[in-house]
């Protein structure tokens, strides 16, 4: 090459560099596009920014070598590797609790005041009362049971119905039988409106009673007579109060009506020396009046013994009867039908029941007697002296005829009286609710559900004058054996 050239080369090249030195363009870059994460890409060639180059001596076919200073193509950094959310871990499905163990249906307490098919101890399993059937289904049939035990039972009344049925089950009932087509029974818990009842179908007289037809065991813990009045502790010894009973008695009877008592076999004893029992005879239920005394076999025949001027002792031949009771001078019982029959004084016809009904509880007093039919409605003969002879609307479950005053007992234990009052004998205590009630002459008492005695009425010889702190058997008493 002429040196003329090679000079002018140098100082061109010389020039350029001085240049660059100084003062060198400010490069511009241009930038790729963002790449798209997903899916993953190669990146994309970078356009090469331009840079300071040689000028290429003319007739050059290859391009010069950069300087060391031009921008070189821009390094891409990769996109970052995204750490995908991870996923949440599940809260762990809860252990389910255990499934309860449902606990048994207790039994409800006894006793109860509603209750099925079945036999039933009274006192025990049912409260005595006035039940109903309401939702009889086909052929139902029940009956009230004087003795219920492992060797067997007895039955005072039974009755078949394809009907709504009313029973009374009374205090002194042991116990009480019903079958599948009766349903469920409910007693009856007062105020009630007045009800219509169907009339009771008269009764044939003098009935034959059925294949071993027993008399009730109509056990009395409580008697209220003239003036005097005595009860059954629960384990059967007796406690008087009142004029000529307060002798001591080293016995245990089962039912009381002063001056006599039943011995848990049957045999009757007798105090006060005027008129003996019979030897020998054992009876199911015994009745006192005011000179004489009646008393059941467990045949159901009668026997009577005492006083017999208005022939209150000297009963049909041939009856066979489930109740008794004595009045002042007359006595009334009940045949195993439910037809009253009556004997003795009869001047104010309180010894001529109605016809065609049948009763469940009787009750002679002096001028009057009172019975409950099965459904518990009251029913009086002879008005007493003038006053209402039986309340209108209600049902008891018991009943008690004294002088010429009667108390009865609604399902609830409340008391209601009526007839004469001259010394409060037919006003009971407001608020008492009690479980067995009786009628003396001319005073009252009963037992509340605790077995404690309340009185009221006349109480001229402390007839009506229990001893403090005493409790006596309520309905029934249980000497085992």
């Amino acid at each position: 090459m002429p040196r003329s050239l090679l000079a002018i080369a140098a100082a061109t090249l010389a020039l350029a560099l001085i240049a660059a030195c100084s003062t060198p363009p400010t490069p511009t870059v241009l930038r790729a596009p963002t790449p798209t994460p997903f899916p993953a890409q190669s990146s994309p060639t970078a356009t090469v920014a331009p840079s300071i180059i040689a000028t290429l001596a003319p007739g050059a076919t290859d391009a010069p070598t950069p300087a060391p200073d031009s921008v070189a193509s821009p390094t891409w950094t990769p996109s970052p590797t995204w750490t995908p959310i991870p996923t949440p871990t599940p809260d762990p499905t809860p252990t389910p609790m255990p499934t309860a163990t449902a606990s048994p249906t207790p039994e409800p307490p006894f006793p109860w005041t509603a209750f099925g098919p079945g036999t039933w101890r009274v006192g025990e399993h049912i409260l005595p009362g006035v039940y109903d059937a309401a939702n009889v289904s086909g052929r139902c049939e029940w009956a009230r049971l004087s003795r219920l035990g492992d060797s067997g039972e007895d039955v005072a009344f039974s009755g078949t119905t394809v009907a709504p049925a009313s029973v009374s089950i009374l205090p002194t009932d042991a116990g009480f039988r019903a079958s599948e087509g009766c349903g469920h029974w409910t007693a009856l818990v007062p105020p009630t409106p007045t009800p219509t009842f169907t009339p009771t179908p008269t009764a044939t007289p003098y009935p034959t009673p059925p294949p071993g037809f027993r008399a009730l065991e109509q056990h009395s813990t409580l008697n209220s007579g003239l003036d005097h009045t005595c009860a059954l502790r629960p384990d059967g010894s007796p406690v008087c109060w009142g004029y000529g009973n307060s002798q001591a008695m080293d016995e245990r009877f089962v039912s009381i009506s002063a001056p006599c008592a039943l011995r848990r076999d049957g045999s009757p004893v007798c105090w006060g020396g005027e008129f003996e029992p019979p030897v020998g005879e054992q009876f199911a239920a015994i009745s006192s009046g005011a000179a004489h005394t009646c008393a059941l076999r467990r045949d159901g025949t009668p026997v009577c013994w005492g006083k017999d001027g208005s022939g209150q002792a000297s009963p049909a031949m041939g009856e066979r009867l489930i109740a008794i009771s004595s009045g002042n001078s007359h006595t009334c019982a009940i045949r195993h039908d439910g037809a009253p029959v009556c004997w003795g004084w009869n001047r104010d016809g309180q010894a001529s029941p109605p016809s065609g009904e049948q009763f469940a509880a009787i009750s002679s007093g002096e001028i009057h007697t009172c019975a409950l039919r099965q459904d518990g409605t009251p029913v009086c003969w002879r008005d007493n002296r003038g006053v209402r002879a039986s309340p209108g609307g209600e049902r008891f479950t018991a009943i008690s005829s004294g002088y010429s005053h009667t108390c009865a007992l609604r399902p609830d234990g409340t008391p209601v009286c009526w007839g004469w009052n001259e010394h409060g004998q037919a006003s009971p205590p407001a608020g008492e609710r009690f479980a067995v009630i009786s009628s003396g002459a001319h005073h009252t008492c009963a037992l509340r559900h605790d077995g404690s005695p309340v009185c009221w009425g006349w109480n001229e010889s402390g007839q009506a004058s229990p001893p403090p702190g005493e409790r006596f058997a309520v309905g029934r008493v249980d000497l085992g054996g």
